[in-house]
């Protein structure tokens, strides 16, 4: 992907999030190997992926209103994280993902 011209960045881009993707399920495979024992996917991967979809969503939807409003940009960044970092959380909760401190257990 990366040789041929009219791919250029894109290609490189889908080359290494591919290979990246390979590494990651072999990496999985080994572990379970391993350890032997069933990681869950949706757990790991898919639900920590839907929240940061949902913090990307509102990023880019809260972003753009503030800085219309002629508000200084440090404060539409510092404001839009917040909103997204709470989205994140909340959807994280939502899910059930466990995002406190493991090391107590």
């Amino acid at each position: 992907l990366v040789t041929n011209p009219s791919f250029g960045i894109l290609g490189y881009a889908i080359a290494l999030i591919t290979s990246s993707a390979l590494c990651i399920f072999i990496s999985m495979g080994a572990l379970e190997k391993t350890l032997k024992k069933r990681l869950n996917v949706r757990d790991i991967f898919i639900k920590p992926l839907l929240c940061c979809v949902f913090m990307v969503f509102i990023l880019s939807r809260s972003f753009q209103p503030l800085v219309n409003m002629d508000i200084p940009k440090i404060l539409c960044v510092g404001s839009t994280l917040l909103l997204g970092m709470s989205g994140y959380l909340a959807l994280a909760m939502t899910l059930g993902i466990d995002i406190r401190n493991t090391k107590n257990r």
